[in-house]
């Protein structure tokens, strides 16, 4: 709240004076109510009272007298006035080039990250701005070593809800990416079901007794590494970054496995 003179300008003055005034006689006669004392606050009472106190905390230069006083008076004031404007007129000027110097570096720092970002997949249907949420939920569904598979063999929920038509495209690229990266013998031998694994050591006349993990090691220590790829096909295993991925994007891990969400059907 300002207290103490009121800034003088001519221009509001004059145009109170003139067009203000018409347009003030114009709506007294379609509102017969309008310029009635108290209909300002009933309108809007915040704006009313803050007038009310601006009125009394603060005065006009012309008004410091009446008549032929108060008009030398603030012909006396204006000068100073408009010294003080074109003083302040260059740092004004200043202040307004280094605003838009700054808007313009923060435009062209928005746009370039705009265009770091919208390197959309063009295997996904959902929103640019849900693609993350598919990619999280596409990660975590493989987080275990596994294969490229046919698109028929990922889950369901992949094309209906995260918008993913084409998994097995989708997989490839989130290798290129460095998501996943080759798995290990190891992890590999992990995929096979402990049938799969006895079956193996079978045929090298190996013992079949023990855990899962015994078998492996078992298999491990007596077969070729080369010729595991005859038993198990290549798979891929979530890199550090598919794992940081992952932990930064908990929540929407935690939208897809609500029940209540409402999937998003592609477009």
């Amino acid at each position: 709240m300002k207290i103490g003179m009121r800034k003088p300008s001519l221009k509001k003055s004059f145009k109170a004076r003139t067009t203000g005034k018409l347009k003030r006689r114009i709506k007294r006669a379609v509102n017969p109510f309008y310029g009635k004392k108290g209909m300002g606050f009933i309108r809007n009472p915040k704006r009313s009272i803050y007038n009310k106190v601006y009125r009394k905390a603060t005065f006009s230069p012309f008004a410091l007298g009446k008549g032929l006083g108060g008009l030398i008076l603030g012909i006396i004031i204006l000068p100073f006035w408009l010294v003080y404007a074109i003083l302040k007129l260059p740092f004004a000027l200043c202040k307004a080039l280094v605003f838009h110097n700054r808007e313009s570096i923060a435009g062209a720092d928005t746009e370039l990250v705009v265009e770091e970002n919208t390197t959309k997949s063009p295997y996904i249907t959902m929103p640019e701005f849900r693609e993350d949420y598919a990619k999280a939920v596409f990660l975590w569904a493989n987080s275990k070593p596994s294969p490229v598979k046919e698109d028929n063999e990922y889950p369901s929920y992949l094309r209906y809800e995260c918008g993913i038509e084409r998994p097995s495209a989708y997989h490839r690229e989130l290798i290129e990416q460095g998501y996943y990266r080759p798995s290990t013998y190891q992890e590999r031998l992990t995929q096979l079901k402990v049938t799969e694994l006895k079956e193996i050591l079978s045929n090298l006349s190996l013992p079949q007794s023990g855990k899962k993990d015994e078998l492996i090691a078992r298999v491990l220590e007596n077969i070729d590494i080369a010729t595991i790829d005859n038993y198990c096909k290549e798979s891929f295993s979530l890199t550090e970054l598919g794992i940081q991925f992952i932990e930064e994007h908990a929540d929407y891990i935690e939208e897809h496995k609500t029940p209540t969400i409402q999937n998003n059907e592609p477009v």
